[in-house]
């Protein structure tokens, strides 16, 4: 954040609060959304294990990848996985 930030000559602090102003959530919250989609895009390819699954999303601990998953989507990368198919 601090790096995007000095790249357009504002503070971290700015930055945080015109993207919250523009997309209606923080950043931090919006690069969550993009790792829970694209982990539920990998999920529909059965040939990758859901361990691999949490590993691309950027997730070392796979526990804390289903507790983020589940809370995220409301079930778990199994079901959703069973959901897909």
């Amino acid at each position: 954040m601090e790096q995007v930030a000095k790249a357009f000559f504002v503070s971290k602090e700015y930055l945080s609060k015109v993207f919250k102003q523009e997309y209606g959530c923080t950043v931090t919250d919006h690069i969550l959304h993009l790792r829970m989609e694209k982990a539920r895009k990998w999920l529909s390819d059965e040939s990758i294990p859901i361990k691999a699954v949490a590993e691309m999303a950027g997730y070392e601990d796979v526990t804390y990848f289903y507790r983020v998953f589940k809370k995220h989507f409301g079930i778990s990368p199994g079901e959703m996985r069973k959901k897909q198919v």
